[in-house]
């Protein structure tokens, strides 16, 4: 593999990140405001601030979370197989049957699992981190005497962050989209790889930094081309990284990141 089929698929799989960042937020945000919905309209309908502060916990759904969660990374997961296949299926042997994405039956089950346990503890993450700002909202409001449209309108602002209609640095989905993004299809690009590897096709994988970032990390930047064996890991922060946006990196490596990683077959290098 060439140096400038290595920046190919570099370009590429940034293209197809932007546009899951673009589906990931627009899916985010909408379950975002479905989950703080049954609070708005409570207000609404009682009148009275005291009263459903009261019952905001309760009224808070963790439900539209769970199937934005669910959706998104099948759907994610799905696309970057395919982007995969179409990659390297030229080294793919002619006679050899490979499962792609979720009609892999080892895929679907590392996905399941993935959704089971990193998507699960971010639907709580989600949903805790929500509950807060619901909860200060209302102290907020109640601290500056706010009216109930006001209230609402405060809700709305501390949950979803920008307002505006547009994609921008304050919209609290903006930051999500991303981090799922990064995490679920760094899971999908390796499980997807592993079904490669069962049909011979053997790879080293190599780090790439995103040269767009304003505020890199520097032991990312650092890391930039480096090479590691396909099961090897990159040591930041203490935590081993088998990918970008592998979930032993935790959040002081993953969110926000726009760093990636490349597999190359051996066997072409």
């Amino acid at each position: 593999m060439t140096e400038k089929e290595k920046q190919d698929i570099t370009r590429e799989w940034e293209a197809l990140m932007n546009q899951l960042y673009l589906l990931g937020y627009r899916n985010f945000n909408k379950a975002l405001k479905a989950s703080i919905q049954p609070v708005l309209d409570a207000m609404e309908q009682s009148g009275s601030i005291l009263l459903v502060q009261e019952l905001q916990a309760q009224l808070i759904s963790v439900v539209p979370i769970g199937a934005a969660m669910d959706r998104f990374v099948r759907f994610s997961g799905d696309k970057v197989a395919k982007n995969l296949w179409k990659t390297y299926r030229k080294y793919i042997p002619n006679n050899a049957s490979v499962g792609v994405g979720f009609g892999a039956e080892k895929f679907a089950l590392d996905m399941n699992e993935y959704l089971r346990t990193i998507g699960a503890q971010h639907i709580k993450d989600i949903d805790k981190t929500t509950r807060k700002l619901v909860k200060k909202a209302f102290e907020d409001g109640l601290k500056e005497g706010d009216t109930l449209k006001q209230v609402a309108r405060r809700i709305e602002r501390y949950t979803l962050g920008g307002l505006d209609g547009r994609i921008n640095k304050r919209a609290r989905s903006l930051l999500i989209a991303r981090t799922e993004t990064l995490m679920s299809a760094g899971r999908a690009k390796a499980a997807q790889i592993d079904e490669f590897e069962e049909v011979g096709v053997k790879f080293f994988k190599q780090w790439i930094h995103s040269a767009k970032v304003k505020e890199p990390r520097d032991d990312h930047k650092l890391a930039n081309k480096t090479r590691r064996p396909k099961d090897g890991f990159w040591t930041f922060s203490g935590n081993k990284m088998r990918w970008a946006g592998d979930e032993n990196g935790g959040t002081i490596n993953n969110c926000n990141c726009r760093c990636s990683t490349i597999f190359v077959p051996i066997e072409e290098n």
